[in-house]
């Protein structure tokens, strides 16, 4: 999966005006024996490892290992309310904009935000091409039922997670298929 960590890297971008972002590529295995607790332990130890050599050029990793894609899943964490924090400048008018490109940019993207009274907001966006609304619900409805079942139990394993009919299984698996390099 990918992700983007916010850097500036390098003397001759401390006094540069703008935000400079690095895209990371993150790649974990998922071991059924962990508690939930255990296993967002190991994927915080994992991305330490891999923001440590953020500064590599994503480019350059891409064009070494001779990859066109290095994930297909993108995941963004920010806070919704971030933008009511920005100190205001005087005579400079300053609001929100949304933009719809009209596409995704990855097949799947995860974009996670939190209020200051503690939310979590989640908005999937996909690639229609590849992934159905239906299986984009299906999906949202169990990795919700995931959530909660492991933030109740962070002491579970994940081999013990919530059961999933037959039928969503077989959804969930034709859109992680559909995702596959």
């Amino acid at each position: 999966m990918g992700s983007d960590a916010a850097g500036r890297f390098g003397r001759n971008l401390e006094q540069q005006m703008g935000m400079f972002l690095n895209t990371i590529s993150i790649r974990a295995k998922v071991r059924k024996t962990l508690s939930f607790k255990q296993f967002i332990s190991y994927i915080q130890n994992t991305l330490n490892e891999v923001l440590a050599n953020q500064d590599f050029p994503f480019n350059q990793l891409v064009e070494e290992l001779g990859a066109s894609t290095l994930f297909n899943v993108f995941v963004l964490s920010q806070r919704i309310d971030s933008f009511n924090d920005i100190q205001m400048i005087p005579e400079v008018d300053i609001e929100p904009v949304s933009l719809d490109s009209g596409y995704s940019k990855f097949d799947l993207s995860f974009i996670f935000g939190s209020t200051k009274e503690g939310n979590l907001l989640l908005s999937l966006e996909y690639n229609s091409a590849f992934i159905s609304v239906e299986n984009v619900h299906t999906f949202a409805t169990q990795f919700m039922n995931t959530l909660q079942c492991f933030t109740s139990y962070p002491e579970a394993l994940l081999r013990q997670s919530p059961e999933v009919n037959r039928e969503e299984q077989d959804k969930l698996n034709q859109m992680m298929k559909s995702t596959l390099i």
